[in-house]
């Protein structure tokens, strides 16, 4: 940190940021990829069922029975997941210079409180969800 700030270089956007945004977009990503996933195995195992439904009435009724505030809700959640993870996470890292021997404490403080974290978050949207 200290040799960053000597060359001029701001941490905060050398370190921090491309690590929050990169986390943002991975979690929605993987978001995307669960969706997708769990649709697909859903239809097939309609279909190992031999229910009489083709992909297109599957996709059909999926897409009937959602809103557009359903996938803006998702799409901020799984953002807001990401973000909040990466600046606990780069808090806790970069907070006080670590020893070797700290460093297994703070991740297990930076994983706790990003877990409250996603807890409350999913709160929020959950309260969100119901006003709307």
């Amino acid at each position: 940190m200290e040799a960053l700030e000597a060359l001029g270089i701001d941490p905060v956007h050398y370190l921090i940021m491309p690590r929050v945004i990169g986390m943002a977009l991975g979690v929605f990503s993987l978001t995307v990829y669960l969706i997708i996933g769990a649709l697909a195995s859903g239809w097939g195992f309609a279909f190992l069922q031999d229910v009489p439904l083709t992909p297109g009435d599957y996709f059909k009724q999926i897409v009937e029975s959602l809103n557009w505030l359903d996938f803006a809700l998702l799409a901020l959640k799984t953002i807001a997941f990401g973000f909040f993870i990466a600046i606990v996470t780069c808090y806790h890292g970069l907070a006080q210079p670590l020893r070797l021997e700290e460093v297994s404490r703070v991740a297990v403080r930076a994983v706790t409180q990003g877990v409250v974290v996603c807890v409350l978050i999913d709160t929020v949207f959950i309260v969100l969800y119901l006003v709307t």
